[in-house]
């Protein structure tokens, strides 16, 4: 038995919320929370007003929140992990970068799918992509050290994709289109903006809204608004690649 009852609540809600360094095996987290319960229980109840005894019974439908919550911040993480690997990017970087890179895709992804507005979505992501330009290594073979503006707005722009889009988490109606190189082709050719443009390496962040700007021109004049960036993107991929 635990003593506490509302104290043992408040410990229960603040270890959910930090639940995402949790790792389970099975019914073992059940054991493991509880334990954890037990062994705290003895000093929250010093600040106790009351002492009201909680039960396996009663603590269940908490460990069970803290069960789900662990495992919504598991799959969350995986759906990073897969979106990243779906970009085919990781292969441009540095050994070891892609970590870093992942890592700071969950704590901005976090950020964006919470965004109110596209403006408060924009500011994030330009932010992410400056960020990643400042600290990220391309591998010696490349042409250039540091990723361009293009490379790392594929990279959010294909993981906001999956999350919003195929996933559910946020807006997707937030989220830009993914450039590669076989949209740049098809803009360039179709608008004839961009000409010193090749491939991603060569966008910066001039460019990148130039190109996204365009994306909007076609999505109006040839699905008359009635489609996203993101599914612009499903659509043109497969006329692109066939």
């Amino acid at each position: 038995m635990i003593r506490n009852h509302w104290k043992m609540i408040r410990f229960l809600e603040a270890m959910s919320s930090n639940c995402g360094y949790i790792f389970i095996k099975g019914r073992g987290s059940f054991c493991m929370v509880y334990l954890l319960c037990w062994l705290t229980a003895p000093f929250l109840s010093i600040f106790a007003r009351s002492r009201p005894i909680l039960t396996w019974s009663s603590a269940r439908p908490y460990i069970d929140q803290c069960r789900r919550l662990i495992m919504e911040e598991v799959k969350f993480r995986n759906i990073i992990d897969m979106a990243f690997w779906y970009t085919v990017m990781g292969r441009l970087f540095e050994e070891g970068q892609a970590t870093v890179i992942k890592q700071k895709l969950l704590t901005t992804a976090r950020t964006l799918i919470e965004a109110e507005s596209k403006e408060e979505f924009d500011d994030q992501h330009k932010s992410f992509c400056h960020w990643m330009m400042k600290n990220i290594q391309l591998r010696p073979t490349m042409k250039q050290p540091h990723p361009s503006f293009g490379h790392c707005a594929k990279i959010l722009d294909i993981t906001m994709k999956v999350l919003s889009h195929y996933c559910h988490y946020g807006n997707p109606a937030f989220v830009n289109s993914a450039i590669d190189n076989q949209f740049i082709k098809h803009l360039k050719k179709k608008y004839g903006v961009c000409s010193h443009i090749k491939n991603l390496g060569d966008i910066d962040e001039p460019a990148y809204e130039e190109l996204q700007q365009c994306i909007s021109r076609e999505i109006e004049e040839d699905f008359d608004n009635q489609i996203m960036p993101v599914q612009y993107d499903d659509i043109m991929w497969e006329r692109l690649n066939r």
